[in-house]
């Protein structure tokens, strides 16, 4: 039983930095997604509405936002942020 217990323990120690590291790529590809549908989204709109349109990034405040002159000084849409989500320009 020691044994089965020792094998287990130096599996899960060698596997755990693999699974941490591969975290990272899948919450990387998860932002970049999303980054790139609120982009489409925004665009296929403001081609609806055919307005002019301004996209953006502010890494200070760390905010992505779509402008046109319909909305005036508030943005007309902002992507729904995942926590951890970082925008740097």
């Amino acid at each position: 039983m020691l044994i089965v217990v020792t094998i287990i323990g130096i599996v899960a120690s060698v596997s755990f930095p693999a699974v941490t590291s591969g975290l990272s790529g899948v919450r990387l590809q998860s932002a970049a997604g999303s980054v790139a549908s609120f982009l489409t989204s925004s665009m296929n709109r403001v081609d609806r509405h055919e307005q002019s349109a301004a996209i953006v990034v502010s890494p200070k405040d760390n905010t992505l936002a779509v402008y046109t002159s319909a909305s005036g000084d508030k943005p007309e849409t902002r992507p729904g942020d995942a926590p951890g989500n970082c925008y740097r320009g």
